[in-house]
């Protein structure tokens, strides 16, 4: 039987070792808390398949959300910082597929290629926390 990994729990694990989090603990799924800073990767509902191959193999995808409860304010110079810490991780998943440096999916897949569909933007604020976020996919091959 083939080696099953959920693949939220590949992205955390995976994510978890990205420099520009700098070790961060705080990294759930599917959970984000109230106080900054803390981490999430949420599953996006799409269709998983991408292209299907003749042989039965497919192209998938796993997108999802990457956000972050962060401290708020007016203060631009905080507020860039964010917005560069997004463009950070953008361009750690852009070396990550030029390396070839992926994660591991288990036995029958393969990643092929790990890149943004958004930009890091401001999702949502209150008074002072607010909740930032960037839109990501996980494109990978699968064995029939």
């Amino acid at each position: 039987m083939a080696d099953k990994k959920i693949m939220a729990a590949v992205v955390r694990d995976y994510l978890i070792t990205c420099p520009v989090l700098n070790g961060a603990a705080k990294v759930g799924v599917n959970f984000l808390g109230d106080r900054p800073t803390e981490y999430t990767v949420d599953t996006t509902p799409v269709s998983p398949v991408v292209k299907m191959y003749a042989d039965g193999a497919s192209l998938r995808q796993y997108v999802f959300i990457f956000a972050s409860k962060e401290y708020y304010s007016p203060d631009v110079l905080e507020n860039l910082d964010l917005i560069g810490f997004y463009e950070q991780l953008a361009d750690w998943f852009d070396a990550q597929t030029k390396a070839n440096t992926l994660p591991d999916l288990g036995e029958g897949k393969s990643a092929v290629s790990l890149e943004t569909l958004t930009s890091g933007y401001l999702f949502d604020a209150a008074e002072d926390n607010a909740r930032y976020q960037i839109q990501a996919r996980l494109k990978y091959y699968q064995e029939f």
